[in-house]
C-alpha cells in the first residue's frame, strides 16, 4: 500500500488484521497519531513502514505491544516528542530502527542499548540532546549507527576497535558540541568523520 496517495488518519480497521505480518504505508499522506491503541493487537507484525507521511503527535506506548517487530521505519514524519516514552527492551526483536528526520527531542534512552538484535539504528537529523551512550557499541550485531545532525554533546566514548569496525557507517557529524577524547584514538583513519577533538 506504499505510494498510493492515501490520506487522513491511520485506519483503525487495521487493528483487526491480527495475522498481518508486514504493513508498508510509506510515501502516502497519512496524518495524526502514529499508532492507535487498536494497532497493539498486531502481535505477528514483523515490518511496519510509515516513512514519508505526515504523522505527528509523538511516539505512543502502543508500539511496545508489537513484540514481533523486526523492522520499524518511521523516518521523514513530523512525529516530535522524545524516545524516553518507550521501554525499548519490549521490542527486543528489532533488527532495524529508522527514526531519522522525525523532529525527536530529548536524550537517547539506555534501554536502546539492550536491543541485541539491532543491525541498523538511524536517529539522524533530529533535535536529540545529551550524551551518546557508549553502551551502544556493545550491540553485537550493529553494523550501521547514524546519530548525525542532532544537538548531542559531551564525549564520544566509543572504543577505537568499534570506530574501526564501523568506519563511515558510524555517522556522528553535525553535532556541534560533540567531541572525541584525546588519547582515545591512535590511528588517524579511525577518527570519526566530522567530530572534533576534545
Amino acid at each position: 500500500m506504499s505510494r498510493n496517495s492515501l490520506s487522513g488518519s491511520f485506519p483503525l480497521t487495521f487493528g483487526g488484521l491480527t495475522s498481518l505480518l508486514k504493513l508498508d504505508l510509506s510515501y502516502n499522506r497519512l496524518e495524526g497519531r502514529i499508532i492507535p491503541r487498536e494497532m497493539g493487537n498486531l502481535k505477528n507484525l514483523t515490518l511496519l513502514d510509515l516513512s514519508q507521511n505526515k504523522i505527528s503527535g509523538g511516539l505512543t506506548k502502543s508500539l511496545e505491544n508489537l513484540s514481533s517487530l523486526r523492522e520499524l521505519v518511521l523516518s521523514n514524519n513530523p512525529i516530535g516528542g522524545g524516545l524516553m516514552i518507550l521501554e525499548w527492551r519490549n521490542l527486543m526483536g528489532l533488527g532495524a530502527l529508522d527514526l531519522s528526520n522525525t523532529s525527536l527531542t530529548g536524550g537517547i534512552p539506555e534501554s536502546m542499548s539492550e536491543l541485541k538484535g539491532l543491525r541498523f539504528l538511524g536517529l539522524h537529523d533530529n533535535m536529540l540532546t545529551g550524551d551518546v551512550l557508549p553502551e551502544l557499541e556493545n550491540l553485537p550485531n550493529i553494523s550501521a549507527l547514524y546519530i548525525n545532525g542532532n544537538n548531542l554533546t559531551g564525549e564520544l566514548k566509543f572504543s577505537e576497535l568499534f570506530l574501526e569496525k564501523m568506519g563511515r557507517r558510524l555517522g556522528a557529524w553535525d553535532n556541534p558540541n560533540l567531541c572525541y577524547p584525546t588519547g582515545l584514538i591512535t590511528r588517524s583513519y579511525n577518527v570519526p568523520f566530522g567530530v572534533k577533538k576534545m
